[in-house]
C-alpha cells in the first residue's frame, strides 16, 4: 500500500473530476474509473480527491496496480492495517468482504491499472467503500463510472500558466500552452522552470524549441512521447544534469520503482526539495515520506542520448542491497521489504536480466517467504528459477539457489510434494557441479528429506561446517544451520543426536537473539518436539507451551510457525492422555488457519484431520 500523493507544486487538478468523484458516492459500492492519456494528470487529480477524503475522516488506501503482484501486496498490507492480516490472495479476498460489510465510509485507488484482470476480482459488490482506478488504458472504461481526465482547454491552460508563474501574458500564455498541447504535465514542468529561472514566456519558448527531441533521445521501440511532454522535461532536467547531487538523484528515480522511492532510501535532501520545486518530482505520503517521479519523466531520463543507463542501474542496485535486510527481520520490517521488492521489480524490468538483480530477486523471494506472503513467493521464486535457468543453464550456483527458493515457497505453502521431482533433479545437479563439495540446501528438508532423510544430512552436515568456518558460532546463519541439522537427525531417526544438537541450539540463541525471538522460540518448539520423540514427555509439553505461548505474542496466532507450534503441542498433548485439551488446542487453530489460510488449505486441512483423529 502506497502513500497517498501531497499535493504537487505547480499543479490544480480539474475541478470537474473533483465533483464527478464525490458525486459518486453512495450507500452502495461504486467504482470509478478515471481514465485518458498519459500525462493529463490523472494521479495527480486521484491524489488531490483521496487527500479530500483523508481530511473528511474516511479510511483511504492507495495502492499501485500496474501488475497483479502489486494490487496483492497493497491489499495485504491494507488487510495487516486493519487487522486482517492473512496470506496473499487470502489477504485480498478478506479486504474485499470487510469492505461489502462497511457501513463507514472509505476510499481505495488503485493507481496505474494496466490490466482489469489485476484488480476486478478484489472490487466490493456491496458496501460504501467508493474505489477509484486510475488507468490510461481504455478497457478500464468498461468498468465502473468513467471519469475522462482530459488535457487543459487552452484558456484552463492560460489561466493555469498565469497563476503558476504571476506573469500576466495572455497572448505569451497561449502560444506556449498551444505549443506544450495543452498537456497538464508538460505545463507544470514549463510553470515550474519559468519561476526557476524567471523567464517570460517567450524566452521559454525559444528555449523549448532549442530542445531537439530527436537528437536528445534515443530512438527506441515503444510509445510516441505525448505532445510537448519530452521537450518540456529535457529542458527541465537539463540545469540538473550538470552537476551532483542532483544527476544522480535523477538517475536514481528514473530506474526504481515508479510508484515512489522512501526518502530514508535517497542520499540529499536538499537535491530532493529541488527537484520537487522544479515539478520533476513529487511527494507523498506523511511529511513528504515518499519521492515520486512520473513514468513519462523517468522513460525521458532512461531513454535520453548519450546516458550511461546501465551505471545508474548498479548504482540503484547498490542501494538496494545495501538497505536490505536478514530474513530474521523480515516480519517487523515488512512494510520496507515491500517497497524493495518494487524496486528489484523496476530494476529487472529497466535492465533486462542482469546479474546482481538475479541475486536481489532471491533476496525477494526469501523475503516474501518469512513474511507469510507465500503465493507471491512461489510466483516470483517460479519466475526466478526459469530466468536463471534460461540465463545461466541448469548446472549453475544461481539455478541452484533458485530451485531452492522454489522449495521453500512451497513448502510454506503447505505443497512440498508438488516440487519432490524438481528437487530429486537439483540433488542431481549439486552432485555433478561441485562433487566433494557442500553448498546452502536449507529448504531440501522440509520438501524432500521427510523421503529420503539419509540422503540429506550429508548436505547439512556440511553446510554447518562450512558456515561455521565463514561465519563464526554465533552467526543467526550458523544457529539456523544447527537447527537444520539437528532437524535432519530426527527424520533420520537420529533421535538422540538430534536432541543434543537442539539443546545446545536453544541456549545458544537464547543467549545471541533473546528469550522472545522468534527463532529462539522456533528452537524450544523443535526440541519439545525431539523430547516427545525420544519419549520425554515431561520435558516435551511444558516446552512447547513455552514456544506457542510465546509465537503468539511475537509473530501472531496465524503465522505458520505458530500454526505449526499448536499442531505440536495439541499432538504431544493426545499422546499423553490429555485429549480434551488437546481437542481445545486444535479447534482454535483450525479455527485460525481456516480464517488465515482459507478452508480447503493443506495446512487447515491437515489440523483438521489431526483434530477428526483424536476426537
Amino acid at each position: 500500500m502506497g502513500p497517498v500523493p501531497r499535493a504537487p507544486h505547480h499543479f490544480q487538478p480539474p475541478a470537474d473530476v473533483l465533483h464527478a468523484l464525490a458525486e459518486a458516492t453512495g450507500s452502495t459500492a461504486v467504482v470509478c474509473s478515471v481514465t485518458d492519456g498519459r500525462g493529463v494528470g490523472k494521479t495527480q487529480a486521484a491524489g488531490a480527491y483521496a487527500r479530500q477524503r483523508v481530511a473528511d475522516g474516511w479510511l483511504v488506501a492507495w495502492i499501485p496496480a500496474q501488475t497483479k503482484d502489486l494490487v496483492v501486496a497493497g491489499l495485504v498490507t491494507l488487510a495487516d492495517a486493519l487487522g486482517l492480516r492473512t496470506q496473499d490472495d487470502t489477504a485480498a479476498a478478506k479486504v474485499r468482504d470487510h469492505l461489502q460489510t462497511r457501513t463507514a465510509p472509505a476510499l481505495l485507488v488503485f493507481d496505474n491499472v494496466t490490466d482489469p484482470a489485476h484488480v476486478i476480482d478484489y472490487l466490493p459488490a456491496a458496501g460504501s467503500a467508493q474505489i477509484v482506478l486510475t488507468s490510461a488504458s481504455h478497457a478500464m472504461d468498461r468498468v465502473g463510472v468513467r471519469v475522462p481526465v482530459d488535457l487543459f482547454a487552452p484558456e484552463t491552460a492560460v489561466r493555469y500558466l498565469t497563476e503558476s508563474t504571476g506573469r500576466d501574458d495572455p497572448a505569451g500564455a497561449a502560444e506556449l500552452a498551444a505549443g506544450l498541447g495543452c498537456l497538464p504535465l508538460a505545463l507544470a514542468q514549463a510553470a515550474a522552470s519559468i519561476t526557476r529561472h524567471h523567464w517570460d514566456y517567450p524566452t521559454y519558448l525559444r528555449r523549448l524549441r532549442e530542445v531537439a527531441v530527436a537528437e536528445l533521445l534515443d530512438a527506441r521501440p515503444g510509445d510516441q512521447y505525448p505532445h510537448g511532454a519530452a521537450e518540456a522535461i529535457l529542458l527541465a532536467v537539463e540545469p540538473f544534469l550538470a552537476a551532483e547531487p542532483t544527476r544522480g538523484l535523477l538517475d536514481l528515480l528514473s530506474v526504481l520503482s515508479p510508484d515512489g522511492v522512501s526518502r530514508r532510501l535517497l542520499p540529499d535532501a536538499d537535491a530532493v526539495a529541488d527537484l520537487v520545486e522544479a515539478s520533476l518530482v513529487e511527494e507523498a505520503g506523511p511529511e513528504g515520506s515518499t519521492v515520486v517521479m512520473h513514468r513519462l519523466t523517468q522513460r525521458v531520463l532512461r531513454e535520453r542520448a548519450g546516458h550511461d543507463l546501465a551505471e545508474a542501474l548498479v548504482r540503484a542496485a547498490e542501494l538496494v542491497a545495501t538497505t536490505a535486510f536478514p530474513a530474521v527481520e523480515a516480519w517487523d520490517r515488512r512494510d520496507l521489504g515491500d517497497e524493495l521488492i518494487r524496486h528489484i521489480d523496476a530494476l529487472w524490468t529497466n535492465t533486462g536480466g542482469a546479474a546482481p538483480v538475479l541475486t536481489l530477486r532471491l533476496w525477494a523471494v526469501r523475503q516474501l517467504i518469512e513474511s507469510a506472503a507465500t503465493d507471491r513467493a512461489i510466483d516470483l521464486a517460479t519466475a526466478l528459477h526459469a530466468d536463471h535457468q534460461r540465463i545461466n543453464g541448469p548446472d549453475h550456483v544461481g539455478t541452484f539457489h533458485a530451485a531452492v527458493g522454489v522449495a521453500q515457497a512451497y513448502t510454506r505453502a503447505g505443497r512440498a510434494e508438488e516440487i519432490l521431482p524438481l528437487l530429486e533433479r537439483t540433488l542431481e545437479a549439486v552432485g555433478r557441479m561441485f562433487p566433494g563439495e557442500v553448498l546452502e540446501i536449507s529448504s531440501v528438508l522440509d520438501a524432500f528429506g521427510s523421503s529420503r532423510p539419509e540422503d540429506v544430512v550429508p548436505y547439512f552436515e556440511g553446510h554447518l561446517g562450512d558456515i561455521r568456518r565463514d561465519q563464526g558460532d554465533d552467526h543467526p546463519d550458523t544457529l539456523t544451520s544447527v537447527d537444520n541439522l539437528a532437524r535432519a537427525y530426527l527424520e533420520a531417526g537420529r533421535v538422540s543426536e538430534s536432541v543434543v544438537l537442539f539443546e545446545r541450539n536453544l541456549g545458544d540463541r537464547r543467549r545471541v537473539l533473546g528469550e522472545g525471538h522468534p527463532h529462539t522460540l522456533v528452537s524450544a518448539n523443535n526440541l519439545g518436539l525431539a523430547y516427545w520423540t525420544a519419549d520425554r514427555l515431561d520435558e516435551s509439553l511444558p516446552l512447547l507451551a513455552e514456544a506457542l505461548d510465546g509465537l503468539r505474542q511475537a509473530v501472531g496466532e496465524s503465522h505458520h510457525d505458530t500454526l505449526a507450534a499448536a499442531n505440536n503441542l495439541a499432538h504431544a498433548m493426545a499422546s499423553a492422555g490429555r485429549t480434551d485439551e488437546a481437542v481445545a488446542i486444535y479447534e482454535r487453530t483450525v479455527a485460525l488457519a481456516e480464517s488465515a489460510l482459507g478452508s480447503e488449505h493443506p495446512t487447515t486441512t491437515a489440523l483438521r484431520d489431526s483434530l477428526r483423529e483424536i476426537s
